[in-house]
């Protein structure tokens, strides 16, 4: 397949850098990033966001709706991790009776108390039904990113998409200018086979080519492989 790995750059505080011609940008130690990654059933590319980043010592939480610890443990288990990690810290619950002010000074007292440099929020839309108001929910996205980037936190957004091959809009949020990356990974017919696909739709003050590239996550990281052809 011609693939290559990511550069450690990836494995950083700012997530992915952005691909040009199949390679990732050298990192710059004074940026960080809030990524808004856009995605079709793909969930351990956050996993390893945060992992890597315990590896490196920035501690992570990954917040969610959708996994409890148990669930949790059994997934990373499998790349051999472990959710004992002392770097790696669960806020879990679920959207049913959320009171979104509750949740946030419930993040917000993680964040202080564990010293976390990565957060991956799993989902917004799942945070706009707990809002329950849309205006509410845009001011909500809007303050805790400037907060957390004014602490040196990087955020990663993830936002499911209903399409799995046709793609009209990211979201229904107007929220992705605030992204300083905005990633999408989805599903895309190469011949008979279906198969993982990322594209760059975005990076803030770096070029980059919106070109669709073939993804597998493995048991060592991020690999990155050939540009996909998706004439029809």
């Amino acid at each position: 397949m011609g693939a290559s790995k990511f550069s450690p750059a990836w494995q950083r505080t700012m997530s992915i850098r952005v691909i040009s011609s199949g390679a990732s940008i050298p990192r710059r130690e004074s940026r960080l990033w809030t990524n808004f990654w856009a995605k079709v059933g793909f969930g351990r590319g956050r996993r390893h966001f945060i992992y890597h980043g315990a590896q490196a010592g920035e501690p992570g939480i990954l917040a969610t709706f959708h996994e409890n610890e148990t669930q949790l443990e059994r997934i990373v288990s499998s790349f051999g991790w472990s959710v004992d990690n002392p770097d790696v810290h669960l806020l879990s619950r679920g959207v049913v009776g959320m009171n979104i002010d509750e949740w946030v000074y419930e993040l917000l007292e993680l964040v202080e108390r564990t010293g976390a440099k990565r957060i991956v929020i799993d989902s917004l839309p799942d945070l706009e039904i707990g809002a329950g108001d849309p205006v509410r929910f845009r001011e909500w996205v809007f303050s805790v990113t400037q907060r957390f980037t004014r602490a040196g936190i990087s955020l990663m957004f993830i936002v499911e998409i209903p399409e799995l091959f046709e793609l009209h809009r990211i979201s229904d949020q107007g929220i992705s200018h605030l992204a300083d990356n905005v990633i999408l990974l989805q599903y895309v017919q190469d011949g008979p086979e279906l198969v993982r696909a990322l594209t760059i739709l975005k990076t803030r003050a770096m070029q980059h080519r919106p070109i669709v590239h073939r993804y597998e996550i493995t048991e060592h990281g991020f690999v990155l492989g050939d540009v996909l052809s998706l004439a029809r």
